[in-house]
C-alpha cells in the first residue's frame, strides 16, 4: 500500500514514507486507504511519529486516537534535545512539517502550532495571536533559546514570536521562515487571493484550479482531502489570520535568519532581502527549486530539512548554548 501510493517499485519494512516522497496529504490518504481496505483505524499523528511498516505495525497495537487540529500538535514528542516549534502556513494545519523529521536529529521533538477555528476569532491583532502561541510553546519549553520555523503565513508569525521572546528577555537560537515575506508588499484585497492559495494547497500540488476559488469550493475540497469535520472553520479562521497580517510592521530580530526561498512561480518583487530591515544579523537565504506550495513536499523538502538541521547543529558556533540557565 505504501509502493502504490508512493509510485515506488518495493518498500522495506523500514522505509520511511516520508524519506520516499510521502507528504501530509498522502498521508491522509493512507489512512483512509488502510480503513476501507483493510479496516485500520489510526490517526495521520501515528504516520507522522511512526512513519515505516514496522513501525506502524507496532502502533496499530496502541490506537490512542488523537485530535489533528490540536492547537500544539506533537509531530514527534519524543527526544531530550530543545524542540523545533513549527507554525502553521495559511490553511492553519503544521501536518507538512512532518516532511522535514527524517532529516532532524532523532532526538530533538517537534511541534506544531494550528489555527483552531472558530476559537481564533477573539485575536484583535498578529501580535495578540503571537502571545497565544508563546503560551502554548511555553507548556513544553518554558525557557529559551527556542527554535521556530514558519512556512508562508507561518513566517510572518514566526517573525513576531521571535522579536517577542527577545523583547521578554529570551533567546531565539533558530528563527527559519520558509518563503514568506513582509505583507507591506502586497496591495489590493487579499481574500480571493488567499482562496487560491488555500485551494492550491489541498489540491496535491496541482495549480490548475487557482483563480476559480470561492468559499464552498475551498471548504468542498479541504474536508475532501483530509476528511475534517471543522474545514469551515479552518477556512474561516485562515481568511481572519490573514487579515491580522495586513498592514502589520514587523519588528526587528536580533539575529540571523534562515530564509528559503521557492524559486518557481516566484512574483516579481519578492525577495529575501525584503527581511532585511527587520533582521538585526544576516539573512541567509538558500534558493530551492521548487514552488511555493510544494516547499514541505519531496523533493524540496528533503533539501530544506538538510539545511535546517546542519543550522541546527551551527547554533553553538554562533553563540548559543543548550542550557542557559
Amino acid at each position: 500500500m505504501f509502493a502504490t501510493l508512493l509510485v515506488v517499485n518495493r518498500v522495506g519494512p523500514q522505509d520511511d514514507f516520508f524519506a520516499l516522497g510521502g507528504h501530509s496529504m498522502l498521508a491522509v490518504r493512507l489512512q483512509r486507504r488502510l480503513r476501507a481496505l483493510l479496516g485500520i483505524k489510526i490517526a495521520v499523528q501515528d504516520l507522522f511519529r511512526n512513519p515505516t511498516p514496522a513501525g506502524l505495525a507496532v502502533r496499530l497495537h496502541q490506537q490512542g486516537a488523537e485530535n489533528l487540529t490540536e492547537p500544539l500538535l506533537a509531530i514527534r514528542a519524543t527526544g531530550s534535545d530543545r524542540p523545533l516549534f513549527c507554525v502553521h502556513p495559511i490553511l492553519g494545519l503544521s501536518w507538512s512539517y512532518a516532511s522535514i523529521l527524517p532529516h532532524l536529529d532523532t532526538d530533538q521533538p517537534v511541534y506544531g502550532l494550528q489555527a483552531t477555528g472558530t476559537a481564533d476569532a477573539r485575536y484583535d491583532s498578529l501580535d495578540d495571536l503571537s502571545r497565544e502561541y508563546l503560551a502554548r510553546i511555553r507548556k513544553v519549553q518554558p525557557k529559551g533559546p527556542y527554535r521556530l520555523i514558519g512556512w508562508s503565513l507561518g513566517g510572518l508569525i514566526a517573525h513576531a514570536m521571535a522579536t517577542m521572546l527577545q523583547s521578554q528577555g529570551e533567546e531565539v537560537s533558530t528563527l527559519a521562515i520558509v518563503d514568506a515575506y513582509p505583507i507591506s508588499v502586497f496591495t489590493g484585497d487579499r481574500d480571493e487571493a488567499v482562496l487560491d492559495e488555500l485551494l492550491e494547497s489541498v489540491a496535491d500540488g496541482s495549480p490548475g484550479q487557482a483563480g476559480s476559488a470561492d468559499h464552498s469550493s475551498v471548504v468542498a475540497a479541504l474536508h475532501e482531502a483530509t476528511g475534517l469535520e471543522d474545514a469551515n472553520e479552518l477556512v474561516d479562521a485562515a481568511l481572519r489570520n490573514d487579515r491580522l497580517t495586513r498592514g502589520f510592521t514587523p519588528r526587528e530580530f536580533r539575529g540571523d535568519l534562515l530564509f528559503f526561498t521557492a524559486l518557481q512561480g516566484r512574483p516579481q518583487g519578492l525577495t529575501a532581502q525584503l527581511w532585511q530591515p527587520s533582521v538585526a544579523g544576516t539573512v541567509h537565504e538558500h534558493q530551492i527549486q521548487s514552488a511555493h506550495h510544494q516547499m514541505l513536499r519531496y523533493p524540496a523538502a528533503d533539501e530544506l530539512g538538510k539545511i535546517l538541521s546542519r543550522w541546527e547543529r551551527s547554533e553553538q558556533a554562533r553563540g548559543f548554548v543548550e542550557d542557559c540557565s
